[in-house]
């Protein structure tokens, strides 16, 4: 926020910032009731929403008083051990009232991690950890409403199959879900909110946006539609999950009617494709971004058609093959009547001299992103499809996450993994002579090893 701006209007723009939080709550509440999270509007459940919307307000407290000329006398140091001491203590007091250790944990992240932010010029970025804790604790409510009413197990002509793994791995799919639409959510509000309920801010990813006067800044347009469909295919998957009932998500491969559920992963790679096509609109590529969307689109459609997710008639016959490269075909044609249009085509890219904030965003970034980008996918791939088989050891009927706090056992995998680079699966040692699977997943022995 400018310095040269009166008390007038920077007062009352910094205080409209407490409204980030209610609003985070409103959006987590329309999304329970839309996508049916069993969660009412009682104290019990409304509880943690009230502690986070109180310690987001005590967040942004100091950059309150202080546009107001309340604490300009305090040094940074001082000021941070002051709002230090009071997120421990009012979590801890929070934690007592709850009952719960991470509702307080939560709410010192949301107070101490606002402040910072706040502190640093990281404006928006508040806006996005406030959404993020919201969210946090959505996806928990959602986890625990879909353990509470469904089952484990699967019946099919009076034979009951036992379906933990897959009961498992939906539990992980509402939440990270629902998780991850919300802090898009975050990244969506905190473009459009910039300079109206909080500051903009000078430094950081989100300086790249251009100030603008007004409500509405149209130059993020792009950015604003892309985190919106990310938003919204998570919304859309948690949606056609909830819509199947328990039957489609636990049955098994014999019943005719089973197809499963859409996944995390294709309405997380949209919100990736769709930020490209964001990056190639700023840059002025719209025959690139077009065709890439829209292939993607052919793409996530004819998969489900291939999982069984819908089904045509006309697509079940032997010319199937020939319907689908004549859509292909159809798609390309309508980009390049578009493209070589004299009226709405005829696009001319940005020269060099004149590149886009998405570009020099781009420019500044790119190793850090891809570098972090590189680790998430590594980390995915060596925990996601590991996790639930490390929780569901054959010859145990129940969860076999750790398999005892043994430092000598621990000490024995960190060994084997040091000396043959690899992961200890099967051990002999285990329920000796027997043997047995290792139950450990891989991320904390794996940590210590390296």
């Amino acid at each position: 926020m400018s310095n040269e701006n009166s008390d007038e209007n920077v007062v009352p723009k910094a205080m409209l910032g407490w409204l980030i939080a209610p609003l985070a709550v409103l959006v987590a509440l329309a999304m329970n009731y839309g996508l049916g999270f069993g969660l009412d509007l009682n104290m019990e459940t409304m509880t943690p929403y009230a502690a986070l919307v109180l310690a987001a307000a005590l967040g942004m407290a100091p950059r309150v008083l202080r546009e107001q000329g309340k604490i300009n006398n305090l040094s940074s140091q001082i000021q941070s051990l002051i709002v230090l001491v009071i997120s421990l203590s009012a979590s801890e007091g929070i934690a007592m009232y709850s009952g719960s250790n991470m509702i307080g944990f939560l709410f010192f992240l949301t107070m101490f991690g606002g402040y910072l932010l706040d502190n640093m010029g990281r404006f928006e970025w508040n806006t996005v950890l406030i959404f993020n804790m919201v969210g946090f604790m959505s996806a928990l409510a959602a986890a625990g409403y879909f353990i509470a009413n469904q089952s484990s197990e699967f019946t099919l002509e009076g034979q009951t199959y036992d379906r933990t793994a897959a009961w498992q791995e939906a539990i992980g799919f509402m939440f990270f879900n629902v998780w991850s639409a919300m802090t898009v959510l975050g990244m969506l509000a905190a473009v459009l909110l910039r300079g109206l309920v909080a500051p903009s801010s000078e430094k950081g990813w989100f300086s790249y946006i251009p100030y603008f006067e007004g409500a509405w800044n149209r130059a993020t347009l792009p950015l604003q539609i892309a985190l919106a469909v990310w938003a919204l295919a998570h919304i859309a998957v948690l949606a056609y999950f909830n819509s199947l009932g328990g039957l489609d998500i636990l049955a098994i491969w014999s019943d005719p009617e089973y197809h499963g559920y859409i996944g995390f992963w294709p309405a997380a790679l949209t919100g990736v494709v769709a930020l490209i096509c964001a990056w190639m609109t700023a840059e002025r590529w719209f025959t690139r971004a077009l065709f890439v969307g829209s292939m993607w689109g052919l793409y996530i459609i004819s998969s489900l058609y291939e999982t069984g997710h819908w089904s045509s008639e006309t697509l079940d016959v032997s010319w199937a093959v020939w319907y689908w490269f004549g859509i292909s075909f159809l798609l390309s044609v309508i980009i390049y009547w578009f493209a070589t249009h004299e009226q709405y085509g005829g696009w001319m890219n940005r020269e060099a001299h004149e590149p886009s904030q998405a570009r020099v965003f781009w420019s500044n970034h790119w190793a850090g992103l891809m570098t972090g980008l590189a680790f998430l996918v590594a980390f995915t791939i060596r925990i996601q499809w590991y996790l639930v088989p490390s929780m569901n050891s054959y010859g145990l009927n129940d969860f076999d996450l750790t398999g005892g706090s043994d430092p000598w056992y621990m000490k024995r995998v960190v060994d084997y993994i040091i000396a043959e680079h690899a992961h200890l699966i099967f051990d002999a040692d285990r329920n000796y002579p027997v043997g047995g699977i290792n139950p450990r997943p891989p991320l904390f022995t794996w940590s210590m090893a390296l």
